[in-house]
């Protein structure tokens, strides 16, 4: 199928690998943080099968007629889709590392560089992180979450996207380093913090900065644990939190192309805290299925 598949197809299916990319398939709605609206599930469905979308509007906010894959609406700038998207996966993010147990600010605390300590930053500069993670490293970790389609507005895949697995993500990298030289240094011992950029493809795919950061955070929750159970731990945590990453780019992406008047879909935004899990709920233990299938 893949070497038959269009350009456009091709990068969009290989958007969709990759470590974690395909967790919310698999992902035991046990709480609100890992369950989709319905909606929102047939939406991700339709997309990861290469399927025209069902519902949605057929203008864009810029006036430009939308296409039946989503394309346009999910990469245009004026309809706030890639500013709406940020926010729901950086909410993930926060939530999986204070499960991790590390300190983390909230949406409305972003911190600020120049309250970092950081060489160079002035004090007028205005410039704010995603998430400021404490309490799991020798340093303070600093983040910004970016979330990019492979595909531009008129559904053509950028750059090497068809024919190179996360194509996208050396550019989101460059971007980041533009937006933030001072924490790009020569010499990254120098800083007082640890900075990553954190970028998914609307796939699904995830970045090495990400699946590094995931392993750590799973190696680091584990050893809190006796050790005979620390395996077990590292397994339960990885289902979970993939669990969790994955539904929110699907969420994210979804909220984008379905409108929030259909079917309560805007409900699912991840927008606060979710309690942490019970043990019960971290090993499966609520495996009944549903009343009433999401699908129906």
């Amino acid at each position: 199928v893949f070497e038959t598949a269009s350009l456009t197809n091709k990068a969009e299916l290989r958007s969709q690998g990759g470590v974690g990319a395909s967790a919310w398939l698999t992902a035991i709605p046990t709480s609100a943080i890992l369950t989709m609206q319905p909606s929102l599930f047939l939406t991700a469905m339709r997309r990861r099968l290469l399927l025209p979308l069902t519902i949605g509007p057929s203008h864009c906010r810029c006036r430009e007629i939308l296409d039946p894959y989503g394309y346009h609406i999910i990469s245009c700038g004026k309809n706030g889709g890639p500013q709406r998207r940020a926010g729901i996966m950086e909410q993930a993010w926060r939530h999986v590392l204070r499960e991790a147990g590390a300190h983390v600010n909230d949406a409305s605390s972003k911190p600020l560089l120049r309250n970092l300590n950081i060489p160079g930053i002035l004090p007028s500069d205005g410039r704010q992180l995603d998430i400021l993670a404490t309490g799991i490293g020798r340093v303070p970790l600093c983040a910004d979450v970016i979330l990019r389609s492979p595909l531009s507005a008129m559904g053509f895949p950028h750059s090497q996207a068809a024919d190179v697995d996360g194509s996208t993500f050396k550019q989101a990298y460059s971007d980041k380093a533009r937006q933030y030289p001072e924490l790009h240094p020569s010499d990254p011992r120098s800083l007082s913090c640890r900075f990553l950029t954190l970028a998914v493809e609307t796939g699904g795919r995830f970045c090495t900065n990400c699946t590094n950061l995931f392993r750590e955070l799973v190696e680091y929750k584990a050893r809190s644990s006796p050790h005979v159970l620390q395996r077990s731990m590292q397994l339960m945590y990885t289902r979970r939190w993939w669990g969790i990453l994955s539904v929110a780019v699907q969420v994210a992406v979804g909220s984008t192309l379905v409108p929030e008047t259909l079917f309560a879909a805007g409900s699912a935004r991840l927008v606060h805290t979710f309690a942490l899990p019970s043990l019960e709920e971290l090993v499966g233990g609520h495996r009944e299925a549903p009343m009433v299938s999401r699908l129906v």
